[in-house]
């Protein structure tokens, strides 16, 4: 997964790689929007990560994002791997600005992820994810092996029922985790939010089960079921105070020892470090303390090691 804060926006880090930038066209646009987005982009992150006590008082946002992303970001626009779209930056600006914060996987990609545009085809080489021609409404990725500064792009297209597939794919094309399934004979993703999955034995998209239809497992019902046992069919996601037999049964994901249905605990609550089910629910996890902690998120970890605690 690509975390959107840093990768997903294809703002900050395409790797970085390579930050021997030259002279181009748009490299003084370039540079004066990373200016720009530095600042808000920065004391927005430090709200989340004061929240998460992840700030790390060495390093300084802002001072990466200009220099580090902006070089970066430069350096494949001056080498023609990547496009610079004004006008989706400066809507890229004005999104974020109008945010709370940017904390999670999820801030402001939607918005931010048109500004720069992979031009590099399936196949060819790269050094960042950013420099990946993305398919329409697929993923890209810059597949690098061991120690290579140069990798290949991946491109998988997001696919339709009865289209090869060889992944299972959850979240945005900008913010995502997948599941590759072994000998595949081609490439693409059966996105959950579609409705799909990716049959293991046929490698074909196939439609998630409905209320009432068959499945082996939850990964067979669509969103918002769950695989009853022992019928093996698909039912709504049960409800706080419910019955039940694993946490996927539950619509907190959260169910006890007493086979019951729970809420999460709250950030601070005490909580049992030996629980099976994660108690704290999905956005926290119990502390080896035994309390409820506020979980960073895999682009905020980054991130917010960045965050100078006493930025202006």
């Amino acid at each position: 997964m690509r975390p959107a804060i840093l990768m997903g926006m294809g703002l900050v880090m395409g790797g970085v790689l390579g930050l021997t930038g030259c002279g181009g066209s748009d490299s003084g646009k370039v540079q004066a929007f990373y200016d720009k987005l530095a600042p808000v982009y920065c004391a927005k992150l430090e709200d989340c990560c004061s929240a998460t006590g992840t700030v790390d008082p060495q390093n300084d946002c802002k001072t990466f994002m200009g220099t580090f992303g902006g070089l970066e970001m430069q350096h494949l626009v001056d080498d023609g791997q990547v496009k610079f779209d004004t006008d989706a930056a400066a809507a890229c600006l004005s999104a974020l600005k109008a945010m709370d914060n940017v904390c999670g996987d999820t801030g402001g990609s939607a918005d931010c992820a048109g500004a720069f545009i992979g031009l590099v085809a399936d196949g060819g080489a790269c050094t960042s994810d950013s420099a990946c021609a993305a398919p329409g409404g697929g993923i890209a990725e810059c597949e690098i092996a061991g120690e290579d500064e140069k990798g290949t792009c991946n491109a998988h297209p997001r696919l339709k029922v009865g289209q090869t597939c060889d992944r299972d794919c959850h979240g945005t094309t900008d913010t995502y985790s997948c599941f590759t399934l072994d000998a595949a004979p081609g490439k693409g993703d059966c996105f959950l939010e579609d409705g799909l999955r990716c049959d293991a034995a046929t490698f074909k998209c196939v439609a998630l089960a409905t209320d009432g239809g068959a499945c082996q497992s939850s990964s067979d019902c669509a969103q918002g079921l769950y695989c009853t046992s022992p019928d093996a069919v698909c039912r709504p996601l049960v409800a706080v105070g419910g019955a039940c037999t694993a946490d996927s049964d539950c619509v907190e994901n959260i169910c006890d020892e007493a086979h019951t249905c729970v809420a999460p605990l709250s950030v601070g609550a005490t909580c049992d470090t030996n629980a099976f089910s994660n108690v704290c629910g999905s956005g926290a996890w119990c502390d080896e303390g035994g309390k409820c902690q506020a979980s960073t998120s895999m682009g905020d970890a980054f991130a917010c090691s960045l965050v100078t605690a006493n930025e202006e």
